[in-house]
């Protein structure tokens, strides 16, 4: 099982990504990469196609870029989560209740 995600809207919640969600969550945004400049550590990163598929998956280390074609959505995950498989079908399960604060 994946950790929670929480989907990043907006300017300001898309460039911290992963710094700005507690511990144990990972980001959805809507980009075709990420970037780790001004992350202390790694991150589990992977690009989904419009379709849900995985198109990407690796880790990525601090001061880097990543990104693949394909991907129209890009999930950010704590270094510690397991990655997707590439070609396999993300299923996102909407959560209701409020924005858990970082």
């Amino acid at each position: 099982m994946s950790p929670p995600l929480v989907v990043a809207s907006g300017f300001a919640a898309r460039l911290l990504g992963m710094a700005a969600v507690p511990p144990g969550h990972g980001v959805l945004l809507r980009a075709r990469s990420v970037h780790t400049f001004g992350m202390a550590g790694p991150i589990g990163a992977a690009g989904v196609t419009a379709g849900g598929r995985v198109a990407w998956a690796r880790r990525v280390a601090p001061r880097r870029v990543a990104g693949c074609g394909g991907a129209v959505w890009v999930v950010e995950l704590p270094p510690e989560a397991a990655l997707p498989v590439p070609g396999r079908r993300l299923r996102v399960v909407p959560r209701v209740g409020p924005c858990p604060a970082p």
